[in-house]
């Protein structure tokens, strides 16, 4: 009686979307494994990949996800010394769905003439240089992950697209695949790159000139 009390229970919360069941795993380029229960603070089932520089392999996963993680598109940071990561994940908002498998586009390498303080660090804050914004990254983005105890646990700082800003001010949840939150998320318009202004080319006078000036030292030596 109790089981099918418990199994009645369940279908209800089912039905009403309280929560649902997802497939979750991690994978090289692609993932398979059985489904569990999500939370209910989620409300769909994400596929996504990520791709980070510092890492020769593209990551896979799924899993249970607030939904406006779709809503970012490509997400993409450059930063710092070269460095890059980007994530794309698609989602479903239905009990044991499916989610459509995820593409990252081709990444843009020409820089934009803009530049951010960038760094990242799995270990607590990280300290900034200056890097080099690419393609749409028009806008400077710092956060960090914090513990129960608010204490830093990572940290990130680099380029970004203005519109990935607006979304992480607001979002609650973690990206690249970290299920820490984002917080403390800052955006400011990315500076201009300023070349140093080359040496002013040395004083020339005409031939005529220049024998005038010695003679007048000359003058001035034998006086």
């Amino acid at each position: 009686m109790k089981f099918l009390l418990g199994l009645f229970l369940f279908s209800v919360l089912l039905t009403t979307g309280a929560f649902i069941e997802c497939e979750i795993c991690e994978g090289v380029n692609n993932c398979t494994s059985e489904r569990e229960i999500c939370p209910e603070e989620f409300d769909a089932c994400s596929s996504s990949l990520l791709e980070n520089s510092k890492v020769k392999d593209v990551y896979m996963a799924k899993g249970c996800a607030n939904s406006e993680i779709c809503l970012f598109g490509v997400i993409t940071m450059t930063d710092g010394n070269g460095s890059h990561i980007r994530q794309v994940a698609t989602c479903c908002e239905r009990n044991a769905c499916n989610p459509a498998a995820p593409i990252l586009p081709e990444r843009k390498t020409i820089a934009n003439g803009k530049i951010c303080p960038g760094c990242s660090s799995n270990k607590g804050n990280c300290s900034a240089a200056v890097t080099e914004c690419i393609g749409s990254e028009t806008y400077c983005v710092s956060y960090v992950t914090l513990s129960e105890e608010n204490v830093v646990i990572s940290s990130r700082k680099g380029c970004t697209r203005e519109g990935i800003c607006t979304h992480l001010k607001t979002f609650d949840g973690g990206i690249f695949h970290d299920v820490n939150r984002v917080k403390n998320v800052q955006c400011t318009p990315a500076m201009a790159a300023t070349s140093s202004s080359p040496p002013p080319p040395p004083l020339s006078f005409p031939l005529p000139f220049r024998f005038l000036l010695l003679a007048l030292l000359l003058m001035k030596l034998l006086l």
